[in-house]
């Protein structure tokens, strides 16, 4: 390349164009194994180009719980490093997520949808053990014959043996609807009877359960303060 010379080991991930920090001008951007580079050129009248270079190592991304501080916001995209903090604005969502997901895939060894398939994956776990379903056979059973279906099949006899304190199935369909990204009625669901009460330790417990899940984002404020008064029987 003209203006920036690769080492023997480097080699070339992405490169584009983006405006780097306060600079409105464009910039080339360039992300190696090693460096993240950028070349703003500019030319006044009656004087020659002049050429910035900036060149930050990829070692010093940090990085927090294995996940590279690097965020996507739309077009722009942020990276946070040992002793610094570099901002792009990329002409397109798609070119942003591009440069991000090469960034993120050369840091951790995984790429944007791999981390957020892991993400999704671990959010349907604590679901499973908050309501002691299967969610992946609730789902396929949801999508086969649909929720009532689902709901006077085993999906629904599972959910009903653990239904505690309160009608734990319409909780488990909320969320299904919600991976599924299609309505429900509530008219489709049974509405179960309340089991007795729970014991003050089997409360507390349930409780920790729909915290963790309104923490990730499983479930709404609302939806925690519905199940906590059923949980507490108020």
């Amino acid at each position: 390349m003209e203006d920036y010379s690769l080492q023997s080991d480097e080699a070339v991930l992405y490169k584009g164009r983006a405006t780097f920090g306060n600079n409105k001008t464009s910039s080339e951007l360039l992300l190696t194994n090693i460096n993240i580079v950028v070349i703003t050129k500019t030319k006044k009248f009656f004087s020659s180009e002049q050429v910035d270079l900036k060149s930050f190592p990829v070692k010093e991304i940090k990085v927090y719980n294995d996940v590279p501080q690097i965020k996507q916001h739309d077009c722009m995209v942020e990276i946070y490093l040992t002793n610094t903090e570099i901002i792009f604005d990329f002409y397109s969502k798609i070119e942003a997520y591009k440069f991000a997901n090469a960034a993120n895939k050369l840091v951790s060894g995984k790429s944007m949808s791999e981390r957020g398939a892991k993400k999704v994956k671990g959010a349907v776990n604590l679901v499973d053990d908050t309501f002691g379903i299967s969610t992946v056979g609730a789902i396929k059973s949801v999508v086969e014959n649909g929720v009532v279906g689902a709901v006077f099949g085993g999906f629904g006899k599972k959910a009903q043996a653990q239904a505690k304190g309160g009608n734990a199935l319409t909780g488990v369909l909320s969320v299904t609807k919600g991976l599924l990204g299609k309505k429900t009625n509530e008219e489709e669901i049974p509405k179960l009877e309340t089991s007795p009460a729970m014991d003050v330790d089997a409360q507390i417990e349930t409780l920790k359960k729909l915290k963790d899940l309104l923490d990730t984002g499983i479930i709404t404020q609302e939806e925690f303060e519905i199940k906590k008064k059923q949980i507490m029987g108020l």
